[in-house]
């Protein structure tokens, strides 16, 4: 050790410090390198459990909303007379039996077209008989005939045939209801939605008119199937507001495409006589699941997924891996040993749905009814952060799975882990020195300065640092408390005017449009279904007010509008806008009511007893007359420097033309609003109403305030 004690005493020191610094970097880069894998596993966790809440919110409020609404069209009165006229309208199909030239159009549809193409979809060894598909009764295959055989419109796009150019019992039912049932399957996102005979079980309606259309549920060539057994469990269920689904099954009407249904009876004066189901499309928990294929926005980085798998471990919705890399993900399942049957049914279709297993732990818990987060295989054996959970969605068993890779969450910690090494050597003994000599004293101000700037940026307007020196650091410090009292000003001041402005958008806007406004929208448009729209008339205003001046007059006008306003607010009508003495309003715009016409229709009564009262106490002349239309309308903010809320469509159009030709204290309705009142409203057909672009317009009135007492009581 000779040459030790020739050394300076500065390299000695070097000698006792390097190897400090090289312990302690590498310490440091062990126990960060730990923390790290552990935090970024932690936080690899809280994604995979928040997609998973997420999605699963998602998923069981799209089936709740369909539980919850479906009932209400089984009770409607357009699907209970629907039923009837195409119960009694079907009845009368096939008594006189079909040409043998339309039946061999139809044949020819089912021998070229329908069956060939279940071919390639069908398994080796199994096959789709004509004669097993074949409809079993005349009237089936005079349906079909109607609407498949002659159909003019290609597979997918049979639903826009409404008014078949035969005239019969069955086609003027199809033309009368149609269109309506097929907006109602649109709205609702629905595939299809059918009626079924409760008493034959035949599907004496149906939206998509596939080959299921026409047969029997109880006997005919679909009765075995998940919607067969659905309809029959609706039936010995035999109670109204009753709602069943039936799990994914391949449905050959449909072209083998895996489909689930969703059922409800139909009752007339307490007698079932029809079910109506809907088939649930696939692509909606697709959607809702694959987010659009957006999984780097939700959160999943390159490899995450969620999937839903249900009986048999069988997924139920299509995988990522499937959708990004078919023929890489097929060729991972070889390589694992996955048998050639599942391999080849994969290769034959176009989704995963009820074809690949997910045998993985996960699923196994959450059928058990298990909510929890595993760190696991996937079903191609890579090591998988995942969370699980059960859907509560009656009468299915499905288990739902979010995860991710965990090679992909650890990557950053393994990145940085080198990185760190690398370094560990040349800053070792630049740590060491610079550490011991300047950190303690030099950063202390620093600290303090950085504790201020967190306190400021989590809120903490009222944070000061006291200066402890009149150096470079003290007069940062003073420099800061400055700045302090300058964020707190204005930040004072901002909340304020943001106060101030939210207040004035409320006065000019409906709420839910200044909702939008101040969470970011720039351009809002939406088309809002089942609307009632108002347009109110002051009759005898011009004349009352010829003797007063501007200012008199207007401050009458403000009054008038004040009281339409006050009324709006009490029957939950959105005001849009005024026009001199025309008032346009909305009901079921910024909130969907249920009874949005008669809130309208009790409104305007409001409006003509207010101006009554109001001409009697101010000794004036004034009177309403108004006009109402129903339907889906377009609303949004039109403008880019100035902001203006319009709305239009049809019953914008309709009231406009409509209210001129409405008598004083009188209100006019169209028939689309006279169809949502019913008949035992008090309105009565007044003379048609010929529009230059509009056609002609079926009206109905009566005297405002002739109100119904069931009205009344709504308006109360």
């Amino acid at each position: 050790m000779a040459w030790l004690r020739n050394l300076s005493l500065r390299s000695k020191l070097l000698l006792m410090l390097l190897p400090l610094g090289l312990i302690s970097m590498g310490t440091q880069a062990i126990l960060s390198h730990i923390n790290n894998r552990k935090a970024m596993l932690d936080r690899g966790f809280e994604t995979t459990v928040a997609v998973r809440q997420s999605k699963k919110q998602q998923i069981e409020a799209v089936f709740r909303n369909l539980r919850d609404t479906f009932p209400i069209f089984g009770d409607n009165v357009a699907v209970v007379a629907a039923t009837a006229q195409f119960r009694d309208a079907f009845g009368q199909l096939g008594r006189v039996r079909i040409s043998d030239d339309r039946r061999a159009s139809l044949e020819a549809y089912y021998k070229t077209s329908f069956v060939p193409s279940l071919v390639p979809k069908t398994a080796p060894g199994e096959q789709v008989l004509f004669e097993n598909v074949w409809p079993r009764t005349d009237r089936a295959i005079e349906a079909q005939t109607l609407f498949i055989a002659e159909n003019t419109f290609k597979k997918g796009e049979r639903s826009r045939l409404v008014d078949h150019p035969r005239s019969t019992p069955y086609t003027l039912a199809h033309f009368t209801y149609h269109g309506w049932f097929r907006d109602v399957a649109s709205r609702m996102k629905l595939y299809d939605l059918m009626l079924v005979d409760a008493d034959t079980g035949s599907m004496i309606y149906s939206v998509e008119k596939e080959p299921d259309f026409g047969t029997s549920l109880i006997d005919g060539p679909y009765a075995n199937t998940n919607i067969g057994r659905l309809f029959r469990r609706v039936l010995a269920e035999h109670k109204k507001g009753y709602v069943a689904f039936a799990d994914f099954e391949s449905y050959v009407p449909s072209g083998l495409v895996p489909s689930m249904f969703i059922a409800t009876p139909v009752y007339a004066n307490f007698k079932l006589t029809g079910v109506l189901i809907g088939q649930i499309s696939a692509e909606e928990i697709n959607r809702a699941l694959n987010g659009d294929k957006s999984w780097l926005k939700d959160g999943l980085g390159q490899t995450g997924l969620a999937y839903i798998a249900g009986t048999g471990k069988l997924i139920r919705n299509d995988h990522r891996f499937f959708i990004e890399n078919r023929d890489g993900f097929l060729q991972q399942l070889k390589s694992l040993g996955s048998n050639d049957a599942l391999v080849a049914n994969l290769q034959r279709g176009a989704t995963t749905i009820l074809k690949l297993p997910m045998n993985v732990e996960a699923v196994d818990r959450a059928q058990r009814g298990e909510t929890g987060t595993m760190l696991g295989r996937n079903v191609i054996n890579q090591p998988a952060l995942q969370a699980y959970a059960p859907l509560d969605i009656p009468d299915v068993s499905w288990a739902l799975v979010t995860q991710i890779n965990q090679a992909e969450v650890l990557a950053p910690v393994n990145e940085s882990q080198r990185n760190m090494m690398l370094l560990a050597c040349t800053l070792a003994l630049a740590t060491a020195i610079a550490s011991m000599m300047l950190a303690s004293r030099f950063l202390r101000p620093v600290a303090r300065l950085m504790d201020g700037v967190s306190a400021l940026k989590s809120g903490q307007a009222a944070t000061r640092i006291e200066p402890t020196s009149t150096d470079e650091f003290g007069q940062l410090t003073t420099q800061f408390n400055d700045m302090a009292d300058q964020i707190k000003k204005r930040d004072a001041t901002i909340a304020e005017k943001v106060d101030g402005n939210s207040q004035l958008l409320k006065r000019l806007f409906p709420p839910a449009i200044v909702d939008r406004m101040v969470k970011g929208e720039r351009q809002i448009v939406d088309l809002v279904p089942n609307v009632t729209v108002i347009y109110a008339s002051v009759v005898g205003f011009a004349k009352s007010t010829e003797d007063k001046s501007p200012a008199e007059s207007m401050a009458l006008l403000s009054e008038i509008f004040d009281l339409f306003d006050h009324q709006a607010s009490e029957h939950g009508i959105d005001r849009i806008k005024t026009l001199g003495e025309h008032y346009i309003a909305a009901c079921g715009l910024s909130e969907a009511r249920l009874d949005h016409a008669q809130r309208a229709v009790a409104y305007c009564d409001s409006l003509s007893r207010e101006l009554r009262r109001l001409s009697k106490d101010r000794n004036l002349r004034l009177d309403l007359r108004a006009s109402l239309a129903s339907g889906d309308i377009n609303s949004g903010l039109v403008g880019d420097r100035r902001f203006v809320f319009e709305i239009w469509g049809k019953p914008l159009n309709f009231v406009r033309r409509l209210v001129h030709e409405t008598p004083t204290g009188e209100v006019r309705i169209t028939e689309t609003t006279y169809a949502l009142l019913g008949a035992n409203s008090g309105f009565t057909e007044r003379p048609t109403v010929e529009g230059r672009t509009l056609g002609p317009i079926v009206s109905f009135g009566r005297r405002l305030g002739d109100l119904p007492v069931k009205l009344e009581q709504a308006a109360e």
